[in-house]
This record gives C-alpha cells, structure tokens and sequence, in this order.
C-alpha cells in the first residue's frame, strides 16, 4: 500500500514528539524519595514464655500475668524490625525468692530495663535495670503489676511514657534514622534482685556535647521535629512534579503541533 512522504513525515514527527516527554517524565521520576521506616523511642512490655523473652501480643492494661510469671520492660529505640528485649532474663525465683506466698495474692517477677544512654537522649544517664517481684491480687493486670514494681508511672492515652520518672519526658517520640550506636549489640546484665545489676564490661559513657542523639532535635514533648521538616520535604517534591508535569504537557503540546503544520505544508 502507497503511503504519501506527508503521511511518512507526520508518523515520524508523532513518534518523535514523545521523546521529550519521556525525558522530562524519567528528569522527575528519577529522584523520589524512597520510604524509610520510622524509628520510636518507647516502653515495649514483653513476658518470659517458654523460658525466653517474647513480646507481649496483649497490651498491660489487658494482660493478666499467672502467679509465678514474670513480665519485663525495656526502654528502647527500635523501627519496625523490632523493639530490643530486656538485657537479663532470671529465674523467678531470683526475683520472688526472698517473698514468701500469701494466701489471695499472686506474686510476679518483674524486670525494669532502662536501656542505654543511646535509647535515650544521648546524654542523660538512665537508671539501672532493676529485678524486682511484685505482690498483688489474683486478677490484677500487666499495668497493675507495673505501679506496684515501679516507683512510678507515667500514662498518656493508655500509653506507657515512663517508668520511674525515665524518661522525663515525651512518649513513644519519633527520632531520625537509627545511629549505628543504637544499632550496636546490647551488653547483657546480671541482675540481683531487688538491687541494681553489676554490667560487664563497663557502661557505656555519655555521649559529648553536641553529638547526635535521637532528641538532638526533638521538641520538648520528646517528638521529633524532623517529622515537620519530613512533611515540609514531601510538599516541596510534590510541587515539583507538578511543575515537571505541567512543562511536559505545553512541550508535547507544542512539538504536536509543530509536527502537524510541517505535515499540513509538505
């Protein structure tokens, strides 16, 4: 079948004028940015089953531990791959030995698991991890057990923020990207009940002033800021995309209509 140079050239032209569109598109596309997962300083509740350390599917506030069980709390900084466990895991009875039996009540272990320098703030030291063993009524809940262990708590929303008065503020704050500080292994801990652990080897020292740390800058609730700076960045692509965009539609529109006038004169 004949085909006329103005058809050949108007073929030629409609394929060419994607071209730049193409271009333009991959100029925009190409520098997203990529999801990250978020990182949350926090309280994790975990309970020792089976004789090792598993997260606690149900939260404090529902959980009702057996007589003889033993919950545990870690303060940590983890993103979604996982919070870290308490660094000892004892016996009950290292815990609850030394607390004889009493008829219409229940006695639980618990371990307080503070973290370290690292999970917080960077610079502040937290306390000692404590094994203790709490005494309460047979139907008495996870958050039960954890006011009679602990010197205090601090509840938002039905959110563990602190436990004896750590940390001072915030709860469960977003942080930047874990450091690799944070990501390094844990040092385990003896504990003694009732007392505080003996660390081998030494604690880790604070960090120097002006280092980074989760907080460095966060708000004074604990929050991150850089979640509005995050917010602020992702407002600014989105912008630029449609500006892309719109650029690519008048070049394309511009090079249809070269192309179909050069086809008209030929």
């Amino acid at each position: 079948m004949y085909t006329s140079p103005s058809s050949r050239l108007s073929l030629r032209a409609r394929r060419w004028s994607w071209a730049p569109l193409l271009a333009v598109f991959a100029l925009f596309l190409g520098p997203l940015p990529s999801a990250t997962a978020a990182v949350y300083q926090y309280w994790s509740y975990w309970q020792v089953v089976d004789g090792a350390w598993a997260f606690a599917t149900t939260g404090p506030a529902e959980a009702v531990p057996a007589d003889g069980a033993i919950d545990g709390w870690r303060f940590t900084v983890a993103d979604s791959s996982g919070a870290r466990t308490p660094r000892a895991l004892p016996a009950f009875d290292d815990l609850c030995g030394d607390t004889p039996a009493k008829d219409g009540t229940k006695r639980v272990g618990v371990v307080l698991d503070f973290g370290r320098i690292v999970d917080g703030d960077g610079t502040t030291q937290p306390p000692d991890p404590i094994g203790t063993c709490a005494q309460v009524a047979p139907e008495a809940t996870g958050a039960e057990v954890l006011a009679d262990a602990a010197a205090s708590t601090r509840i938002e929303g039905g959110l563990v923020c602190a436990i004896s008065d750590y940390p001072a503020s915030g709860c469960g704050g977003e942080v930047p990207a874990l450091t690799a500080e944070q990501q390094a292994p844990d040092t385990e801990v003896t504990l003694t009940p009732g007392t505080t652990p003996t660390e081998t080897p030494a604690p880790t020292t604070a960090a120097p002033d002006g280092a980074d740390s989760p907080d460095s800058t966060g708000s004074s609730d604990g929050t991150s800021d850089t979640s509005d700076s995050e917010s602020t960045e992702d407002s600014i692509n989105w912008v630029t995309i449609l500006v892309w965009a719109a650029v690519a539609v008048v070049v394309l529109f511009a090079i249809t209509r070269f192309a179909r006038r050069r086809s008209e004169n030929v």
